[in-house]
């Protein structure tokens, strides 16, 4: 399973999507903005080995895990 992180938008999307969500965004919070445009290019660094065209595709998995009270 995979998940576009850019949702067809392009390498720059899905830098956005990573610095607006998750835990880069709790730590970029009330952080300078020379911090945050250094984080920005680690991100967009570490997403362009994964981008393909205007995807940005990101291998994971999940569980869904459900229960009832007998």
């Amino acid at each position: 399973m995979s998940l576009d992180l850019a949702d067809g938008l392009g390498l720059e999307a899905a830098v956005d999507t990573a610095l607006g969500i998750g835990p880069a965004s709790r730590a970029l919070d009330d952080q300078p903005p020379a911090l945050r445009a250094a984080a920005a290019e680690s991100i967009r660094a570490a997403l362009a080995r994964h981008q393909i065209g205007d995807t940005v595709p990101l291998p994971g998995a999940l569980w869904v895990v459900s229960a009832t009270n007998a």
